[in-house]
Order: C-alpha cells, then structure tokens, then sequence
C-alpha cells in the first residue's frame, strides 16, 4: 500500500474544510495513538501536557496567527478538539523522547535535499502526502502526519525543508517545530526563512535544513535555547541527531554518531553526488548496529514501540521534484510528485 496522498486548493477556509474531510479519520487515529500509546511511555500527567499546549498555543499565536487559525478552522470541520489538533503539530517539544535515527543531506550544487525519516511503525502507514494549492498561486508539497500542517517538503519557489530531531533540555517558549517547518515552506527565499526562523524564539530543539534551487542551503541548530546557523562544508551540508555547531550540545542518541560517519565516508566516496548516489546512501544497511536505512526494531525509550524508517525522501529542488518511498525498503520504488505538473 502506498502513501495516501491528498490534494487541497483554494483560500484557507476551503483548504482547511477538505484537509478535515479527507483525513478525519486519520488525525483522530493519529490523536489516539499518541495520547493512547505513546504519552502514556511519558512522565506527564495528561494535565500536564495540556499545560504545555496552552503555553504552546499562546506562544504560536503570537508569532504565527494565521497558523493556529488553520488548526482551529481544521478543528471545526472535523470535530476534533482544537487542542488534540495542536497536540499532534506540538507532539516533538512536549514529549522530547530519546529517539531520533534521521539522516539529512543537502547538495546544493546539485539542488539536492534529501532524507530518511525514522519514527514509530505505526505511522508509516498512517503519514500522508499534502499537496497544497494556495489562492496566490503558489503551492507545496510535504510528507506529513494527518493533524499536521507540515513536515517535509518543497514549494513552489524551490524551498526545500527537512527535520532532525536533537533532544536537549528546553523552555516552551518557541513556536513547535512542524509549525515552523510550515512557515518556511510558505517562504519565497533564503532571506525570509531567515526572518521567519528568527520569529519562532527558541524554545525547541530540532535541526532543521533549508535548501534552494538557486543552489544555497543552511541548516539551523535549536538546542538549549540557543540557534546556530550551520553552512556546508565541501558542499555538502550533513546531519544526523546530534549537534554540529561548537557552541551547541545535545543528548546523545543512539547510533546517531555512527550514521553521521557512516554517510560522511560515502558521501566522500561519491563521484557524482545525484538523485542514485544520494538514494544508494541514504539507503546504506551495511552496520546492523546503526544503518542509515532502518528497519523497525523496539526502542526502550518508547516503551519497546518499533521505530525505524517510515519514509525516505528525496527533493530535486530545480525540477520541484519530491520523490519518496515508503518504509524501511532500501530497494522499494519511489514515487513522485513535481508541482511544475500540477
């Protein structure tokens, strides 16, 4: 069974009415799984973390308006609470487990943007493809969890995101991550993720890696309420789940140094770093103890849930091509969607 792809156009109420409609019974799974399962794997108690999405709440509306309108109109149209609706785009700073097996890379000069994306084996079956028409004529596409605005993705204007998880100790004083990830992905350039980065305060800790078909790329290190920049070095701008920048630390998560040398070697290795190369990398299984491309296997951290790799995607930034392939298959197909052919 492949993604589940979903297309919504028009002004904001008609998109967020049709997102409602096609994936209601998706959010609500989603919802369930989360507050039924996996928070029950936290140390908060269900009043505390409803604590926490009100001071959330508070802060995002303050930064991005527009963005909790969206949750709240989502939330209307399909009878879900508003604040399970935001639980689900708040769920990483909340719940902040020690779980993060994401490998990133950007190769600006071949306007590549590239990832795996690991998490728990239920939601690969549950994450969707959004494509998103805007009024302006604008549009993005994103892989995604059902309840959430954004995850992965590439616009229109050939903005590329991606997400890493880091784990550190953090105030909720900073809109959620996948929130921020939505608001790059309405950006138009460099220059204005850059402003929209600097709005969202600090209070997360993700990396999050930004590449352009006009061939520049950052990536941007939240931890310990602080936020560097980080540029490519010889091109190539590679990330696991742990910090880079000098004056940045993380938890340590497993195998995350591992992955980080593994793909480094093969990236050095690659005489011509395109769409197979980064494929053949991204799909390397060649440690049992940390391959970049991972099947699902128990994580204490999460009560024994599985995690592993839900999805691997690769952008060709240029061509606003998002190609993707579903699970821990380093030979499954890809598939893709290219909003040059919408």
């Amino acid at each position: 069974m492949n993604i589940k792809i979903v297309k919504i156009s028009g002004n904001t109420a008609e998109r967020c009415e049709s997102y409602a409609k096609q994936l209601h019974s998706r959010i609500q799974q989603t919802y369930d799984f989360y507050n039924d399962v996996v928070f029950k794997h936290s140390d908060l108690t269900e009043v505390e973390i409803y604590k926490r999405v009100n001071i959330l709440i508070t802060k995002t509306r303050a930064v991005f308006p527009n963005l909790v309108s969206e949750l709240e109109c989502i939330s209307e149209n399909s009878n879900i609470p508003f604040q399970r609706i935001f639980l689900i785009n708040a769920r990483t700073e909340i719940l902040n487990a020690s779980v993060g097996e994401c490998t990133s890379i950007a190769i600006p000069k071949n306007n590549l943007l590239a990832q795996t994306w690991d998490w728990i084996e239920e939601l690969e079956d549950l994450m969707v493809i959004l494509i998103v028409e805007k009024e302006d004529g604008s549009s993005f596409v994103t892989l995604t969890e059902p309840g959430m605005l954004a995850k992965i993705g590439v616009n229109s204007y050939g903005i590329g995101v991606g997400l890493n998880f880091l784990k550190s100790e953090h105030s909720l004083d900073g809109v959620p991550v996948h929130l921020l990830l939505r608001a790059i992905l309405d950006c138009e350039s460099l220059k204005r993720v850059r402003e929209i980065v600097a709005q969202s305060n600090m209070g997360k800790s993700s990396y999050i890696p930004v590449a352009t078909s006009t061939r520049e790329a950052v990536g941007f290190e939240f931890s310990n309420n602080m936020m560097q920049e980080l540029a490519p070095s010889n091109d190539v701008l590679l990330h696991t789940n742990h910090c880079l920048t000098p004056n940045l630390t993380s938890v340590p998560l497993p195998t995350s140094n591992q992955r980080y040398e593994t793909t480094l070697a093969n990236l050095r290795a690659g005489l011509n770093l395109d769409f197979a190369t980064v494929d053949r990398i991204l799909s390397d299984t060649s440690s049992s103890e940390a391959p970049v491309q991972a099947p699902y296997k128990p994580s204490e951290s999460l009560g024994n849930l599985a995690v592993g790799t839900c999805a691997t995607i690769i952008m060709e930034l240029e061509k606003l091509r998002f190609s993707y392939r579903k699970g821990p298959n380093p030979f499954g197909p890809y598939h893709s969607i290219c909003l040059n052919s919408l």
